[in-house]
C-alpha cells in the first residue's frame, strides 16, 4: 500500500497510571505521555480521553491503522479499571476511523526486539536503537505499537520476528480440538 501525505499511524499503550501513546506520521515519531495523577473513576476516563483526543488532533491526518495493546494472560490486578482505560481509547479510535488491532504484549515484545519475553528495559533499548531517543518503557511500548500498525499496512518489515508476527496477526494458530474416546466398562 502506497502511504500519502494524510497516512496516520497510532500506538497506543493504555495504564490507569501512565499511557503511552505514539503518532507516526512522515517517518516522524511523536509520543505523548499521559498521567492522570490524582484523578480515579470516571474524572480519569474523561482526562484520558481529553487528552487523547488533543494529542490526536495535533497530529490529526487521516488514519489507517492503529495498534492497542491488550490484557496481559496474567492480568488480573485491576482488570475493571484496566478494561475500562482501554474501552476508552477504543472507542476514541472507532470515532476516528481507525483499523484497529489489539496486540498481546508477548506479539509486541517479539515485534520490538524478536523474543516474546523481553523485558522493559529491553522494549526501552530496542526503541532506542530504532528512533535515536530515549523513551519511557509506555512511550517505548506506545511506539512500537505505531510502528506494529505500519507495518501491518504497509507490510513493511525489518526482521524476520517482525514478519511472523505480522504472519501470526494475520492468521492466528486456533489450538486443535482434541477429542477423546472414553472406554466404558459395561
Amino acid at each position: 500500500m502506497l502511504q500519502d501525505t494524510s497516512t496516520l499511524w497510532i500506538g497506543i499503550d493504555p495504564a490507569a497510571t501512565s499511557t503511552g501513546l505514539a503518532f507516526i506520521h512522515h517517518d516522524r515519531l511523536s509520543v505523548v505521555r499521559v498521567q492522570p495523577r490524582d484523578l480515579r473513576g470516571s474524572a480519569r476516563l474523561a482526562f484520558l480521553r481529553n487528552k487523547f483526543n488533543d494529542a490526536f488532533e495535533r497530529n490529526k491526518q487521516q488514519v489507517i491503522y492503529a495498534c492497542i495493546e491488550g490484557p496481559a494472560i496474567s492480568a488480573c490486578n485491576r482488570a475493571d479499571t484496566l478494561g475500562q482505560v482501554r474501552g476508552i481509547f477504543l472507542l476514541a479510535l472507532e470515532d476516528v476511523g481507525a483499523t484497529i488491532t489489539v496486540v498481546s504484549p508477548t506479539t509486541l515484545k517479539k515485534f520490538a526486539t524478536k523474543c516474546g519475553n523481553a523485558s522493559k528495559e529491553g522494549m526501552i533499548k530496542a526503541a532506542y536503537v530504532k528512533w535515536g531517543r530515549y523513551l519511557q518503557n509506555d512511550e517505548a511500548d506506545a511506539a512500537w505499537l505505531a510502528q506494529l500498525a505500519f507495518s501491518l499496512s504497509t507490510n513493511t518489515v525489518d526482521t524476520r520476528a517482525q514478519l511472523e508476527v505480522l504472519s501470526g496477526i494475520r492468521s492466528p494458530k486456533t489450538k486443535p480440538i482434541i477429542r477423546f474416546k472414553v472406554k466404558t466398562n459395561v
